[in-house]
């Protein structure tokens, strides 16, 4: 009859090794009372004749226990201690030996048994519980000790003298329960998963490369945190009925009982070892080597954002890049999450604007689904949903470049019609580009250079800068200027290095690079006339190459635009012009900033500030700011006093000379 349960099977595996333990009883100097004591300890309710009769209910029991093992399994039934017997091909002793001791861990039973014949269950006991005779003794230590090193993954210490002990995760797999070591985690391919939103063919190829050589192979998989590295070899778990064992790399253990249950856990499930998040780098890290060599998995899986150079001896290295989801499956991605989320219906922007990978995405809307509900809002807004998204970005551009506030909007800025319809035009090019690259197939034609490049150009204070503030509101995206001071070095390739930093994470923020006086780095290369000029040419060409690369959104500002490397600006998509204000943005501006701020007097004539003097916009907001703290400290509103002071002072921080003529009837402000 077949077993119903793992504790039904165990017993069945138990019941044979109480007549072991009275045949040694009763084959020793104890007295027949001494040995019905022991019998009904083990519950034997009648002591058998001799030692030759209880061999023979051993036999019995044995037959017995057999018979409903092989019943189990033709039933399909996982047999865990059968499981074990067979992967380290144990011998009867062996078998008798890993029966006794688990019983001696789970069942008090034998645990009193074992403690009246001497306290302990070592080799050596279980040498003479299970022999005949001497010889027999030593045949079975023999092969015991010719297999020393494979049975340490199953008792641990194996020397005669010292107590015999289950590994843990053994014991565990043997009852049935979890027996991943310290820090591993364990899918088999009966757990749930989900179907796969993005289709891919990693697991495909797993499987084939397996199926044409069994072991030694080292499975690569790069990509992007959260692009689905892991997935996919839970997907090819599912196709080929492989156990995976999950291992973070920084939970690697050095210590050698650790290393030897992981290889015990390995050998038990059959599964493959799975690495995740190996650090980059032309060699694999000792610890990872030490791992393989002691463990030596029959086949290993690395999963890491960056290829590795690396392949330890004895495995053949097979990489599988995972790639970012194209524009339409970011966009199918979302719109599977639409309703378990409570999303807004439609969710095209996010999909173009946040390059997110899969893990990503779904971390995005479980958070802005959680913040909804924090704040009382039955389902996600857009606010919410960009403030989830860019709390998903992991990067280190803060220490690289200045974080930018984007608090300007389309109202606050003043530009003719023709430069303001060529910025919102570069807010198109972002919220359009899986419309234009993927709807329209242009990612076909368009090898690289996908990314949005823009230059500003104009005399300072122009509104540059507020412009790029504008379009990263418009498009809800964080804006990092980027100091080219701190960038720059004098060593030799260092300013490449540093540059191609800024740009690795910038594509990790997914915000927008802003350069400054562009035309310092991006200048004209010259003609070589030292090794000087050779190594600031190689820079500037390297930079170029990166600014192409770089699919992200970089926008530029230059007050001199003839500076610039003619190479540099045939890579740029749009460059706009911004002119000094006419008269009539001035007043623009000067009724912007005052009518929408401070209280001011009746006096204040805007029209003549804005038609007398030819100022930037710059410059008029930082009058209009000192005549609001002249004002504030005089405890009066802005007046023309006030502004006439004010303008005196950003004059003088120019060669540009004010008179009282220049001031005609507010002359009388003027202070000289």
């Amino acid at each position: 009859m077949a077993f119903t349960s793992i504790t039904e099977y165990l017993a069945a595996v138990f019941s044979p090794l109480k007549y072991v333990l009275l045949a040694y009883i009763m084959n020793g100097a104890s007295t027949p009372d001494d040995c019905l004591a022991f019998a009904k300890m083990l519950g034997i309710p009648d002591l058998p004749d001799s030692g030759r009769d209880v061999w023979e209910l051993y036999a019995k029991e044995e037959a017995n226990t057999a018979e409903g093992i092989k019943s189990s399994i033709d039933a399909g039934a996982f047999l865990p201690f059968e499981r074990v017997c067979a992967v380290f091909g144990m011998n009867s002793f062996e078998r008798f030996s890993l029966a006794l001791t688990l019983a001696v861990e789970t069942d008090p039973i034998y645990a009193s048994a074992i403690s009246s014949l001497g306290g302990r269950l070592t080799l050596s006991l279980l040498l003479r519980l299970f022999s005949s005779s001497a010889e027999e003794c030593l045949g079975w230590q023999a092969e015991w000790l010719s297999k020393s090193d494979d049975l340490r993954l199953v008792f641990g210490e194996t020397d005669l003298a010292d107590s015999v002990a289950l590994r843990t995760v053994v014991k565990k797999f043997l009852l049935g329960v979890e027996m991943t070591p310290q820090g591993v985690s364990m899918f088999t391919p009966d757990s749930p998963l989900p179907e796969p939103l993005v289709e891919c063919d990693a697991a495909t190829l797993i499987l084939c490369q397996i199926t044409l050589r069994q072991t030694g192979n080292m499975f690569v998989l790069t990509g992007a945190q959260g692009v689905g590295k892991r997935y996919q070899v839970k997907q090819f778990s599912v196709k080929s009925g492989f156990v995976l064992l999950f291992l973070p790399f920084n939970r690697i253990r050095d210590d050698s009982i650790w290393l030897d249950d992981l290889s015990a856990a390995l050998a038990l499930t059959g599964g493959m070892l799975c690495v995740g998040g190996i650090p980059p780098g032309d060699a694999l890290p000792d610890n990872l080597l030490k791992l393989i060599w002691e463990v030596q998995p029959g086949n290993l899986c690395i999963t890491c954002e960056e290829k590795l150079n690396a392949t330890p001896d004895g495995y053949v290295s097979v990489p599988i890049p995972i790639s970012l989801p194209t524009d339409d499956e970011r966009l199918g991605i979302w719109q599977a999450y639409i309703e378990a989320y409570t999303l807004p219906e439609d969710v095209k922007d996010f999909a173009t604007q946040y390059r997110f990978t899969i893990g990503q995405i779904e971390s995005a809307c479980v958070l802005a689904y959680e913040l909804a509900h924090q704040r009382g809002v039955k389902s996600v807004t857009s606010q919410i949903l960009h403030e989830a998204c860019h709390r998903q970005f992991s990067h280190k551009l803060g220490s690289l470049a200045m974080p930018v506030n984007t608090y300007f909007t389309w109202d606050d800025i003043v530009l003719p019609p023709a430069q303001t319809r060529l910025l919102k035009h570069i807010c198109e090019q972002v919220k359009y580009r899986n419309v234009v690259y993927g709807d329209w197939g242009f990612e076909t034609k368009v090898a690289y250079g996908r990314g949005v490049r823009a230059l500003f150009s104009g005399p300072p204070g122009t509104g540059k800068t507020m412009a790029a503030q504008v379009i990263a509101s418009d498009l809800h995206m964080e804006m990092y200027k980027v100091d080219l001071s701190s960038l720059v070095s004098k060593y030799i390739g260092d300013t490449e290095k540093n540059l191609d930093e800024v740009f690795i994470q910038a594509a990790k923020s997914g915000g927008i690079l802003f350069f400054d006086e562009a035309d310092a780095i991006f200048g004209k290369r010259g003609e070589q006339k030292d090794s000087h000029d050779k190594y600031a040419n190689m820079q500037t060409a390297f930079l170029l190459q990166r600014f192409e690369e770089y699919d992200g959104v970089v926008l530029l500002a230059t007050n001199l635009a003839s500076n610039l490397d003619p190479a540099f600006t045939r890579r740029i998509q749009n460059r706009i012009d911004f002119p000094v204000p006419s008269a009539e943005y001035r007043k623009q501006i000067w009724n912007g900033l005052l009518l929408k701020t401070a209280p001011f007097d009746d006096d204040v004539e805007i029209g003549f500030l804005a038609e007398k003097f030819d100022l930037t916009g710059s410059a008029i907001r930082n009058i209009v700011l000192q005549a609001a703290f002249l004002a504030a400290a005089a405890g009066n509103s802005i007046g023309m006093r006030e502004l006439v002071e004010a303008l005196a002072m950003e004059f003088s921080k120019t060669d540009k000379i004010l008179s009282k003529n220049d001031l005609g009837e507010y002359g009388f402000y003027w202070s000289g």
